[in-house]
């Protein structure tokens, strides 16, 4: 150790400096990694919806006084699946990736034994027209699709069709089917019975901290009632005709919900893809962002890592001679180099993932946010040192091939 560490020491300002750079690019690089895997998590989550760009959804409806009973809802929902070119229909109160319209509970094994918070969507035929995949159980019968709500089926017995991921972190031992679940707090709380469990279907819940629980939902059969943004699904025959369908829509709206919608808001109607792109569009930047940044700073440590090691094999390519000459092999010259850096490269990863521990801690503290795993710190100081070492090694083998008498011919 001493062997490596004494060069070092007899110059060490620069070995200094490339420490504290690697310090920073290994705190800012473990950092920016964990806030981008949060970022890209819902991107790249399947979310169960078949045919996205032949999903239309119709929203911003928001009614001027008393949100609308079910009866209402269901008399526009008839008008709308009237509309040419539609092969199915549903209201809800959400869909997956609809910003600002997000409802969960609490939901538990009647027994109580796991509990966890779970997006709920309350509709009379989202199964079907969102295309989800039943990998167990059965759809909801006509007669609880069309059951009229009161509110949104808080409180009350009757069916839930869940997630697999929910039904997974509920009845780990894969007992979900015909099992009870008690969904709400104490004041408020019913019990259903899973019907079903869906592939895939994620919350529409993308706050801070709602990846972790991002495949977690739930569905309610029926229509919902006094839901104050509504939305209705509908499945377009045809791709084609997706936009002269929006428009109908739009227009049966209009015309249905005369005189009972907020002056100024609109209905709008997209395909669930549009949506979704649009409820994602701050992640896709800040992922670019993040990785923009990373690349950056991680390029500048490695250009310097680079540098050092080549510096010093041009400052000590006597001592190199010298050491071939008394009988050190190519692969000692070599070892030595790359120890040296390791050296160099370790106190710069130990200080950059103190700073990230601080910093993380504070964060944590301060604003309530997540702390850095970890794992992340370990996965990092590993993967900063395996590419800091392969960027020295190109000049740590020059070095290993400098011939004894070549390098003796410097003293003169």
């Amino acid at each position: 150790m001493q062997k490596i560490a004494k060069p070092i020491l007899r110059a060490p300002l620069l070995p200094l400096l490339i420490s504290a750079q690697v310090a920073i690019a290994f705190a800012i690089c473990v950092s920016s990694a964990y806030v981008l895997t949060k970022q890209v998590t819902p991107i790249l989550t399947k979310d169960g919806v078949r045919s996205p760009d032949t999903l239309v959804i119709a929203s911003y409806l928001v009614p001027r006084g008393k949100p609308w009973p079910a009866s209402r809802l269901h008399e526009v929902e008839s008008s709308v699946a009237g509309v040419a070119g539609l092969r199915a229909t549903s209201v809800a109160t959400s869909v997956p990736f609809e910003i600002g319209s997000e409802m969960s509970a609490d939901v538990a094994q009647l027994s109580g034994q796991s509990k966890t918070n779970a997006t709920i969507y309350v509709g009379d035929a989202l199964v079907g027209t969102l295309g989800l995949q039943l990998i167990a159980g059965r759809d909801f019968s006509p007669d609880e699709r069309d059951q009229l709500l009161s509110g949104v089926g808080f409180g009350v017995s009757g069916p839930v069709i869940l997630s697999h991921q929910l039904a997974e972190k509920l009845f780990p031992n894969g007992s979900a089917l015909g099992s009870l679940v008690r969904i709400g707090d104490d004041n408020v709380s019913g019990v259903r019975r899973v019907v079903g469990v869906v592939q895939n279907l994620v919350s529409n819940d993308l706050g801070p901290g709602a990846d972790s629980k991002l495949e977690e939902a739930m569905i309610f059969p029926g229509i919902p009632s006094e839901w104050p943004l509504p939305v209705y699904i509908a499945r377009v025959d045809q791709p084609s005709d997706v936009g002269g369908v929006c428009r109908r829509i739009v227009d049966v709206l209009n015309d249905s919900f005369r005189g009972e919608l907020v002056q100024g808001i609109e209905p709008r109607c997209e395909t669930y893809s549009a949506m979704r792109e649009r409820a994602l569009a701050s992640r896709h930047a800040a992922a670019w962002l993040l990785s923009g940044i990373t690349g950056v700073v991680l390029l500048v440590a490695l250009m310097g890592v680079g540098g050092l090691t080549s510096y010093w094999v041009q400052l000590r390519r006597r001592q190199i001679g010298l050491r071939r000459a008394l009988g050190a092999t190519r692969a000692d010259i070599l070892s030595l180099f790359l120890l040296e850096n390791a050296l160099v490269v370790g106190i710069g990863i130990v200080a950059g993932g103190l700073v990230t521990y601080a910093g993380s801690t504070w964060i944590t503290r301060h604003l309530s946010l997540e702390r850095t795993p970890f794992s992340y710190l370990l996965a990092g100081a590993v993967a900063m040192l395996i590419v800091c070492q392969l960027t020295a090694l190109k000049s740590a083998l020059q070095a290993s091939r400098v011939v004894p008498m070549a390098a003796l011919r410097l003293v003169d």
